[in-house]
Protein backbone atom coordinates (compact mmCIF):
# COMPACT_ATOMS: atom_id res chain seq x y z
CA UNK A 1 0.00 0.00 0.00
CA UNK A 2 1.27 3.29 -1.15
CA UNK A 3 0.89 6.25 1.40
CA UNK A 4 -0.51 9.32 -0.73
CA UNK A 5 0.50 12.41 1.21
CA UNK A 6 -2.34 14.96 2.09
CA UNK A 7 -1.95 18.45 1.35
CA UNK A 8 -3.86 20.98 3.22
CA UNK A 9 -6.20 23.25 0.20
CA UNK A 10 -3.80 26.64 -0.33
CA UNK A 11 -5.77 29.30 1.64
CA UNK A 12 -4.97 33.20 0.49
CA UNK A 13 -3.26 34.80 3.48
CA UNK A 14 -5.76 37.75 5.22
CA UNK A 15 -4.18 40.94 5.30
CA UNK A 16 -2.56 42.29 8.34
CA UNK A 17 -4.24 44.47 10.73
CA UNK A 18 -1.17 46.65 10.68
CA UNK A 19 -1.05 48.96 8.36
CA UNK A 20 2.78 49.72 7.62
CA UNK A 21 3.95 52.81 5.72
CA UNK A 22 6.56 51.56 3.21
CA UNK A 23 8.24 54.90 3.75
CA UNK A 24 8.91 54.07 7.87
CA UNK A 25 10.84 50.67 7.27
CA UNK A 26 14.35 50.01 9.22
CA UNK A 27 16.82 50.24 6.58
CA UNK A 28 20.15 50.09 6.87
CA UNK A 29 20.76 53.73 6.46
CA UNK A 30 18.37 53.95 9.34
CA UNK A 31 21.20 51.89 11.31
CA UNK A 32 24.24 52.68 12.96
CA UNK A 33 26.40 49.93 11.37
CA UNK A 34 30.10 51.08 12.53
CA UNK A 35 31.41 50.28 15.57
CA UNK A 36 33.39 54.04 15.31
CA UNK A 37 29.60 55.42 14.80
CA UNK A 38 28.78 53.41 18.46
CA UNK A 39 31.92 55.71 20.05
CA UNK A 40 31.05 59.18 18.77
CA UNK A 41 27.69 58.43 20.29
CA UNK A 42 28.61 57.57 23.50
CA UNK A 43 31.72 60.39 23.48
CA UNK A 44 28.98 63.05 23.41
CA UNK A 45 27.88 62.32 26.27
CA UNK A 46 23.78 62.93 26.17
CA UNK A 47 21.81 60.75 27.72
CA UNK A 48 18.03 60.13 28.54
CA UNK A 49 16.87 57.73 31.05
CA UNK A 50 14.18 55.68 31.91
CA UNK A 51 13.70 52.32 34.54
CA UNK A 52 15.29 49.99 32.73
CA UNK A 53 16.42 51.89 29.40
CA UNK A 54 19.05 54.41 28.42
CA UNK A 55 18.26 56.53 25.29
CA UNK A 56 22.33 57.73 24.01
CA UNK A 57 22.03 60.65 21.61
CA UNK A 58 24.39 62.82 19.31
CA UNK A 59 22.13 65.73 17.06
CA UNK A 60 25.46 66.66 15.34
CA UNK A 61 26.48 63.90 14.21
CA UNK A 62 23.92 63.02 10.81
CA UNK A 63 25.71 66.63 9.24
CA UNK A 64 29.31 65.78 10.10
CA UNK A 65 28.87 62.27 8.24
CA UNK A 66 31.98 61.05 6.39
CA UNK A 67 30.56 58.80 3.55
CA UNK A 68 30.83 58.96 0.08
CA UNK A 69 26.90 58.89 -0.04
CA UNK A 70 25.00 61.76 0.61
CA UNK A 71 23.91 62.84 3.73
CA UNK A 72 20.77 61.30 5.39
CA UNK A 73 19.28 63.80 6.99
CA UNK A 74 17.09 61.73 9.42
CA UNK A 75 17.30 59.62 13.07
CA UNK A 76 19.83 56.53 12.88
CA UNK A 77 19.11 53.94 15.39
CA UNK A 78 21.62 51.42 17.37
CA UNK A 79 21.08 48.55 19.93
CA UNK A 80 22.70 47.62 22.97
CA UNK A 81 20.98 44.92 24.95
CA UNK A 82 23.44 42.87 27.04
CA UNK A 83 22.90 39.19 27.85
CA UNK A 84 24.27 41.12 31.47
CA UNK A 85 20.80 42.58 31.56
CA UNK A 86 18.36 40.19 30.16
CA UNK A 87 19.56 36.65 30.05
CA UNK A 88 16.92 34.98 27.51
CA UNK A 89 18.05 35.13 23.88
CA UNK A 90 13.45 35.53 23.15
CA UNK A 91 13.65 38.74 25.87
CA UNK A 92 16.23 40.13 24.11
CA UNK A 93 14.52 40.04 20.76
CA UNK A 94 11.31 40.69 21.86
CA UNK A 95 12.79 44.29 23.75
CA UNK A 96 15.05 45.02 20.39
CA UNK A 97 11.88 44.18 18.42
CA UNK A 98 9.43 46.88 20.47
CA UNK A 99 12.65 49.56 20.19
CA UNK A 100 12.56 49.32 16.30
CA UNK A 101 9.21 49.90 16.16
CA UNK A 102 8.40 52.57 17.76
CA UNK A 103 11.52 53.88 16.41
CA UNK A 104 10.20 52.85 12.92
CA UNK A 105 6.87 54.67 13.46
CA UNK A 106 8.63 57.98 14.89
CA UNK A 107 11.33 57.90 12.75
CA UNK A 108 10.00 60.86 10.59
CA UNK A 109 8.79 63.50 13.16
CA UNK A 110 12.69 62.97 14.75
CA UNK A 111 15.04 65.31 14.06
CA UNK A 112 18.41 64.24 13.02
CA UNK A 113 20.61 62.65 14.69
CA UNK A 114 22.44 59.23 15.79
CA UNK A 115 20.84 57.15 18.68
CA UNK A 116 22.06 54.33 21.00
CA UNK A 117 19.05 53.26 22.77
CA UNK A 118 20.67 50.87 25.65
CA UNK A 119 18.83 48.35 27.99
CA UNK A 120 20.22 49.53 31.07
CA UNK A 121 18.91 47.93 33.92
CA UNK A 122 17.83 44.23 34.10
CA UNK A 123 14.88 42.77 33.34
CA UNK A 124 14.39 40.56 36.27
CA UNK A 125 12.73 36.97 35.12
CA UNK A 126 9.98 37.70 37.78
CA UNK A 127 8.90 40.89 35.88
CA UNK A 128 9.78 39.32 32.71
CA UNK A 129 6.65 37.52 30.62
CA UNK A 130 6.16 38.01 27.14
CA UNK A 131 2.75 39.07 27.38
CA UNK A 132 1.05 41.96 25.88
CA UNK A 133 1.10 44.08 28.89
CA UNK A 134 4.83 43.27 29.61
CA UNK A 135 5.42 44.57 25.66
CA UNK A 136 3.02 47.34 26.80
CA UNK A 137 5.27 48.77 29.61
CA UNK A 138 8.40 48.01 27.60
CA UNK A 139 6.57 50.19 24.95
CA UNK A 140 5.64 53.43 27.36
CA UNK A 141 8.51 53.36 28.43
CA UNK A 142 10.81 53.42 25.04
CA UNK A 143 8.16 55.87 23.33
CA UNK A 144 8.75 58.38 26.49
CA UNK A 145 11.68 58.33 25.70
CA UNK A 146 11.89 59.46 22.14
CA UNK A 147 8.82 61.56 23.17
CA UNK A 148 11.58 63.17 25.52
CA UNK A 149 14.33 63.51 22.48
CA UNK A 150 11.99 65.31 20.88
CA UNK A 151 11.36 67.87 22.95
CA UNK A 152 15.47 68.22 23.82
CA UNK A 153 16.26 68.54 20.43
CA UNK A 154 13.08 71.15 20.05
CA UNK A 155 14.41 73.24 22.93
CA UNK A 156 17.96 73.03 21.45
CA UNK A 157 17.21 74.10 17.65
CA UNK A 158 14.92 77.21 19.03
Amino acid sequence: MVAVPSFAPVVPRVASAWVSDPAAGFKPAFRLLQPREYTEVFENRRVLRSRHFALHYCLTAALQRESPLPPVLSARLGLVIPKKNARDAVLRNAVKRQIREVFRRQRPQMPPCDLVFRLAQPIDRPDYRLDKASKAVWRLEIEGLFDKLQQTAAVKTT
